[in-house]
């Protein structure tokens, strides 16, 4: 008995792992203690969205930081996880 595993769920777990070891490497203060959470990609591997939140708690204030700086490094993450994962 064989168990396949849909392409796009390996690939998901790939871009989770390559996700996670850029946003360590940014040096950017306000995402600072990012976890990526979860990974969505469709089947065709056409689209991904990637869900985080801050290792601690934050006011919306901090919220609205975070996302300014994962607006401004996303070129700089999808280059890096493109590279990576091919």
């Amino acid at each position: 008995m064989t168990t396949e595993v849909k392409r796009s769920q390996r690939v998901s777990g790939r871009i989770h792992e390559e996700v996670a070891l850029t946003l360590r490497t940014l040096g950017d203060p306000r995402i600072a203690g990012v976890v990526v959470t979860r990974i969505e990609v469709t089947d065709d591997l056409a689209f991904v969205r990637v869900y985080v939140r801050r290792d601690v708690g934050s006011d919306e204030r901090e919220r609205k930081a975070l996302l300014a700086g994962l607006e401004k490094a996303s070129g700089k993450i999808r280059r890096d996880v493109t590279r990576a994962v091919g």
